[in-house]
């Protein structure tokens, strides 16, 4: 079996609807939680969900992390686009300093469980940096996910009309490719770079705010049907899909299909690590 079920390896969630819906008082507390944010139940919002320090279960963990205050370019995006913009997450180190009719902090003034499975199930896209468990709620209930500076061996692959994009791995001044990371080998990768200090040389590298802009701009295109397919660009998809099943724990994680595609010019503009 898959390392986690959600990860849907044997597409099961292009057959079969989402199965949890809400009871009729669960709905009557919703609509009285957004009135609370400023909103009502018709609003198109996206959530927004950077783990920060709050979540720091380890060395590892930290690893993962960002600062929410370093998005507000994100932000600013999203809100230009007309939407609401809602901060998702749970114990957060620092509360968002944007301010906004349309942004909400609901990670800090407003969390609660039954928000966060509804948030998440009925937002217009979920934008998430790096990973964290409620990004698996959104791949559950067939959201598009927008995924940056994630790694490239745990990503939400057979989520459906959602994208990725990665941050590096640098070595000697230099973008390390798939294969040489293939070779030292995920797990150990991460945890020498972030636990044990061990691979000095390397350094990990997120994205710049440019690269982010260029995938949630592609996805607001391919929402409002203004998005071409590049055929070209698909054949780079299965190249890259193809070194990655070399990995050892490929089959825990992804099923044989690249469901979710890597950003379109993160694609092109990053082919000298990608494809190698």
């Amino acid at each position: 079996p898959p390392y986690y079920p959600e990860r849907d390896v044997e597409f099961s969630f292009l057959e079969v609807p989402p199965q949890l819906s809400f009871r009729k008082e669960e709905l009557e507390q919703v609509e009285a939680e957004l009135l609370k944010y400023g909103m009502n139940i018709g609003n198109k919002f996206i959530c927004l969900y950077v783990r920060d320090a709050g979540y720091q279960l380890n060395s590892v963990s930290l690893g993962f992390c960002h600062d929410i205050n370093q998005c507000g370019f994100i932000i600013d995006r999203l809100v230009k686009e007309g939407y609401y913009v809602l901060r998702m997450g749970k114990a957060v180190e620092k509360p968002l300093a944007y301010s906004h009719p349309r942004v909400v902090d609901y990670g800090c003034k407003f969390h609660s469980d039954l928000m966060d499975v509804w948030l998440t199930a009925n937002c217009e896209i979920f934008i998430n940096a790096g990973g964290g468990g409620l990004s698996a709620l959104a791949a559950i209930y067939r959201r598009p996910l927008v995924c940056f500076n994630y790694d490239i061996f745990d990503f939400w692959s057979t989520s459906v009309n959602s994208l990725v994009s990665f941050r590096r791995f640098i070595k000697d001044g230099n973008r390390m490719a798939v294969s040489d990371i293939l070779d030292v080998g995920y797990r150990r990768l991460l945890r020498g770079l972030l636990a044990d200090n061990k691979y000095t040389d390397i350094q990990i590298e997120n994205q710049p705010e440019y690269e982010i802009l260029e995938l949630i701009d592609e996805m607001l295109s391919r929402l409002n049907g203004s998005w071409e397919t590049d055929n070209d660009l698909e054949d780079m998809q299965d190249e890259f899909w193809s070194m990655l099943q070399g990995w050892d724990e490929f089959h825990c994680w992804h099923g044989e299909e690249l469901l979710c595609k890597v950003g379109h010019n993160y694609m092109l503009q990053n082919q000298d690590w990608l494809l190698k």
